[in-house]
């Protein structure tokens, strides 16, 4: 063998070797870890919230909503259920947010006339307010061929506060509607007066809240 083809075969073996050490010393690839970023870690788990709620309510839920209530964005769950008593009845709202992993319950509502049976429940948004409320509508649950009542009712879980209206038509009587006295926000005001005025253009805006078994 000459010594040029010895020098060549050297040189070789000395890059083989060098490329070699080189793999060896590269890294292995780090696992990926997910990055939690301030929304993802508020998210609430639904079927861990609905549980939840049931337990600290200790009864049946018939109410159950995801939504973001608060000014800060941060999602919340409100929740309703509704009690058939002899002496009592009637729905009532609750709200709850994330603490600690867990679920805190920060408002609720009285007892409000009204039935989740048949009932219109969605979340809407009203003029300026960035937040998500609750709207109620009996719908024709308490209404008879001969008169009735309607319930509405917006629940701001961001004021705590519960707007109410109060449809009523009696027989031979102009059909009214009732506005609680919180009431005073134009755009929810506007809200309620116009959803009644679509199917009864004759609507009378009244001072006086009624009960209607009282005048049946």
């Amino acid at each position: 063998m000459t010594s040029k083809i010895k020098f060549l075969l050297v040189l070789a073996l000395s890059s083989l070797s060098i490329i070699i050490t080189s793999c060896e010393k590269k890294e292995a690839p780090k696992p990926v870890v997910p990055v939690v970023t301030p929304d993802s870690a508020k998210k609430i788990d639904r079927k861990f919230a609905e549980e939840r709620v049931r337990q600290i309510l200790g009864t049946k839920v018939s109410f159950f909503e995801e939504g973001k209530f608060q000014e800060d964005s941060s999602p919340g769950i409100a929740a309703g259920t509704e009690k058939n008593g002899k002496t009592e009845w009637g729905i009532k709202f609750f709200y709850f947010k994330k603490a600690n992993n867990d679920l805190s319950k920060t408002f609720e509502t009285p007892l409000l006339k009204g039935s989740f049976t048949e009932s219109l429940i969605k979340k809407i948004k009203l003029g300026s307010a960035d937040y998500e409320m609750i709207y109620y509508d009996s719908q024709a649950y308490f209404m008879g061929s001969g008169g009735g009542e309607i319930f509405n009712y917006i629940v701001d879980f961001n004021k705590n506060q519960v707007y109410y209206a109060h449809f009523f038509s009696v027989e031979k009587k102009p059909t009214s509607l009732y506005l609680s006295p919180n009431t005073n926000v134009k755009e929810i005001r506007d809200f309620f007066i116009r959803h009644f005025q679509r199917d009864y253009p004759e609507l009378r805006i009244v001072e006086k809240d009624y009960n209607l078994e009282d005048i049946f």
